[in-house]
């Protein structure tokens, strides 16, 4: 297995929570490509033999712009990510607010970019906030997936984030990504687009799992990302460990010691039981 091999499967094991934001964001049916039914039986209604039908044109239209929610919510289960969907209606004046609480909580933000109509406006204003509220710097990937043309979207956030200095974007073709301190931003383009940067919703969880590890590549970061990824896993059983009945004899401790601060280490003692 080689080390970009290695590094992938501890972003794998390392990433928990994704929030996808998308006004096109619909609960589609299995099949995109299913008919239309139209009518409902009224109570009554005889029973008849399937009669051979005319050809119709009933099929339900799916266009470059939708986005199947639930084929997006369980790619991400199969990698045993939690994804939740957000779809900001028209006109929402606390979708920037929305999603920057959200986005503290975690690891990856997937933003549409012309959010009901609006030309890219909210999704550039929401990746200012969070570059600026960000304090201090996190480890952040922000990946805009949308059914416009990428060149003019990589453009147009270029031109808005001119005045961040440590703007790295020479290498765009290659990575795929716009790096800014410690936050990453891709782009991917929604199934129908002609362009190499076209994926389907199942390919975006493991798209995101190459661009996350991007930003941390390098034995160290590897180390340090797979020692917290151990951590937030034991977060639970930790938390279960430490327990209120371990009060009295930590505080005993503390009291009978000539250096009372060098109790602290006795509560390492006590979490290993």
């Amino acid at each position: 297995m080689s080390f970009k091999e290695i590094s992938e499967e501890i972003t794998k094991e390392f990433l928990q929570t994704v929030v996808v934001v998308d006004d096109k964001a619909e609960f589609i049916d299995k099949d995109d490509n299913a008919e239309v039914i139209s009518g409902v039986p009224k109570e009554g209604d005889a029973l008849k033999k399937s009669e051979p039908k005319e050809e119709t044109n009933l099929k339900t239209f799916v266009d470059t712009e939708n986005l199947n929610a639930k084929k997006i919510i369980d790619s991400f289960a199969q990698y045993g990510m939690v994804c939740s969907v957000l779809k900001p209606y028209q006109g929402e004046l606390d979708l920037v607010d929305k999603v920057i609480q959200v986005a503290k909580r975690v690891d990856v933000v997937v933003l549409d970019w012309n959010l009901n109509g609006d030309n890219g406006s909210s999704t550039i204003e929401i990746i200012k906030s969070l570059l600026n509220t960000d304090t201090p710097p996190r480890l952040r990937l922000i990946v805009i997936y949308t059914g416009e043309n990428k060149t003019s979207i990589v453009d147009d956030v270029l031109i808005e984030l001119r005045d961040k200095t440590e703007v790295s974007f020479e290498n765009w073709e290659h990575t795929n990504g716009l790096k800014i301190g410690h936050t990453l931003i891709s782009v991917f383009v929604k199934k129908g687009v002609s362009t190499k940067f076209s994926i389907e919703p199942e390919e975006l969880p493991q798209k995101i799992i190459e661009e996350f590890t991007k930003i941390y590549s390098g034995l160290i970061p590897s180390t340090a990302l797979k020692s917290i990824g151990i951590l937030r896993d034991n977060t639970h059983n930790l938390l279960g460990t430490l327990k209120s009945e371990l009060d009295p004899p930590y505080l005993s401790h503390r009291a009978l010691l000539p250096q009372p601060e060098d109790a602290e280490e006795h509560i390492l003692d006590l979490s290993r039981f």
